[in-house]
């Protein structure tokens, strides 16, 4: 019967008939120690589980760990014993704990590729064949020829193409010649439930062809993720990783020969400001998103000059005193993302002043009340500005900004989206209708719909979208659609209409516009609205050639995506939750070069420093 030991969560092995087994069911002999004190006399302890082939114990490390009575500095060695019997190494694991002169040290099966069953027994069939033996038949799919494979291959989970391309010589060639097809893009559910040999072989084999990686780390094995990233994947352009805790030291190591990176995104993944230090090496970085991090933003200033997008969306510690030093150190900035982010007038007014962003042409910030934006219409190169409104029934936007956007940027602005609970009167609209280089508008909560009269003279506008105004009457936004003659989406998220003139009086102004050979849209029209009513259903359904779907498609939706973030950050302030509960974390006492055993380095890593004591 086989049984996994009640031992901490880091238990790689499982016992059965007496033998401990690792996680990929190869026999365990090879055993490694660690936390053992420089007196301990190591051989006579583990002699007495067993013969012993070989013992190697590694230099003493020194290393300081803080906290309280705990915080001194203290000499761990580390090594492994070989067993000649499986039995005896078994007997040796049955305890975990080990105990010499009082001191307490740990004992780990070593990983399956250090066993030396690793690969099966040894055949010495060759060495005992006659002449006159004939040898054993191939099997059939060697007849195959290496296209063949790799179109097998792809068919293949990850973890099978694994285990194919350790078959032999051939198949690893085959699966080498198919990584950089099969594997430019990887997210990391796709390791779930890979053992540590499956994912090193899959880094060591393919890491150089992965050019982008996304998902959430795993805390259980994201030291040892995260030193297969560092070592094997060089060539990365795009990483995305989302609530992933990462230390400190783990950015240090992933990111200091990352040099092709040009995306990084590392949302809600507990980033400090000391972990930011860490990407100073990214040369070639681009695009940078932090968003929803402990940051208060004293270090960002110190990356690359290279960055074009920043983004720092919830980011609830940010001082924003900080963005126009920020700014000043990235002159190729192009977007800014700071929503949910306190950032005054006087901080746009200083970076106006200052010249710091000559090339920011998107800006995605949160108005809040008693502060005036104005000054942000000054930015030079400004064509896309979101504007969210930081509280319900709070209304900061004053007729100041839309006064300087129309004097400013009235050719220049293509998209505006006003975003939250604010109302526009008809003064506004009129302001936002001199904006003639505007083709994307989202607003929300118009007075009165007559306003929508006052923005036919926009002629460029290819996407309008208009929430919370259920006082809209079909007539004002038919004559907007009439007017607008590049207008291809209307997005009309909190508009009930019950009768389908609406639909059909879209679908006969494009048919003339058609006849006439005067269409300028780009067909289908997308209209989206909350809950289409019945009636529209059913006459869509009964009359589907009078609603064709070239010239017309109905998408519902009840997502509010301005409104309300999937994302909740209320645990990482928490002091009671544990990010880096059951991660293999608690190992950061060791150096790099004491996980070679434990599965994070391989035998031949030319960067291992460490040497054998004598």
């Amino acid at each position: 019967m086989a049984h996994f030991l009640t031992n901490p969560p880091h238990q790689n092995y499982y016992i059965k008939n007496m033998i401990a087994y690792t996680e990929d069911h190869v026999p365990v002999q090879k055993l490694y120690f660690y936390k053992v004190s420089p007196q301990s006399i190591l051989e006579h302890h583990f002699e007495a589980y067993g013969r012993v082939l070989r013992m190697q114990i590694f230099k003493p490390r020194k290393f300081s760990r803080g906290g309280g009575e705990r915080n001194e500095n203290q000499f761990y060695l580390t090594g492994f014993v070989l067993y000649a019997q499986k039995q005896d190494a078994a007997k040796a694991l049955f305890n975990r704990a080990h105990r010499i002169d009082g001191w307490i040290f740990f004992v780990q099966a070593s990983h399956s590729w250090h066993q030396p069953e690793a690969f099966g027994k040894p055949h010495h069939d060759s060495l005992c064949m006659l002449p006159s033996d004939k040898p054993a038949p191939s099997s059939t799919i060697m007849s195959l020829d290496d296209y063949c494979l790799e179109n097998i291959l792809q068919y293949l989970s990850l973890v099978d193409q694994i285990h194919f391309a350790r078959s032999c010589l051939r198949f690893r060639c085959v699966y080498q010649a198919a990584s950089a097809r099969l594997h430019k893009s990887v997210n990391f559910w796709q390791l779930n439930g890979m053992t540590v040999w499956n994912m090193r072989d899959f880094f060591l084999l393919s890491g150089r062809h992965i050019q982008n990686v996304e998902g959430m780390l795993s805390p259980i094995r994201s030291q040892r993720l995260c030193n297969f990233l560092a070592h094997n994947c060089t060539n990365l352009k795009t990483m995305d990783l989302v609530s992933s805790p990462i230390t400190t030291r783990n950015i240090n190591k992933i990111f200091a020969k990352m040099h092709k990176l040009e995306t990084l995104k590392l949302r809600m993944s507990c980033i400090q400001d000391m972990c930011i230090l860490g990407l100073r090496n990214l040369r070639s970085l681009k695009t940078l998103n932090l968003s929803g991090n402990p940051l208060q933003g004293i270090n960002l200033a110190k990356l690359p000059a290279t960055i074009e997008s920043l983004t720092l969306n919830d980011c609830q510690y940010f001082q924003g005193s900080y963005l126009s030093n920020i700014c000043k150190s990235f002159p190729h900035l192009k977007e800014l993302n700071v929503k949910n982010i306190y950032i005054s007038c006087d901080v746009y007014r200083k970076i106006i002043n200052e010249k710091s962003c000559p090339l920011l042409e998107t800006v995605v910030m949160t108005a809040h009340d008693e502060e005036n934006y104005q000054f942000v219409a000054k930015l030079p190169g400004l064509k896309y500005l979101t504007v969210f409104i930081s509280l319900p029934n709070v209304n900061p936007m004053t007729n100041e900004l839309f006064e300087q956007l129309s004097e400013h940027k009235a050719e220049q602005l293509e998209r505006l989206e006003i975003i939250g609970g604010t109302k526009l009167d008809r003064n506004m609209l009129h302001l936002i209708s001199k904006l003639v280089g505007l083709r994307t508008l989202v607003i929300s909560r118009i007075v009165a719909d007559d306003g929508l009269d006052r923005l036919s003279g926009l002629s460029k506008l290819e996407r309008f979208t208009l929430r919370f105004s259920g006082n809209v009457r079909e007539t004002a936004i038919l004559k907007l659609f009439s007017t607008c003659r590049k207008l291809c989406f209307l997005g009309l998220e909190s508009t009930f209409f019950e009768s389908n003139n609406v639909l059909m009086d879209i679908v006969n102004k494009v048919c003339q516009e058609r006849a006439n050979r005067e269409i300028q849209r780009e067909l289908p029209i997308q209209l989206t609205t909350f809950f289409p009513s019945n009636n529209i259903k059913r006459f869509i359904e009964a009359h589907p050639d009078k609603v064709p779907k070239d010239i017309i498609r109905i998408v519902p939706t009840t997502a509010h995506e301005y409104e309300y973030d999937w994302i909740n950050l209320d645990y990482a302030d928490d002091p009671d939750v544990d990010l880096y509960e059951n991660s293999d974390d608690d190992f950061e006492h060791l150096s790099d070069q004491d996980f070679l055993d434990m599965g994070f380095l391989s035998d031949d890593d030319k960067e291992s420093d460490f040497d054998p004591v004598p």
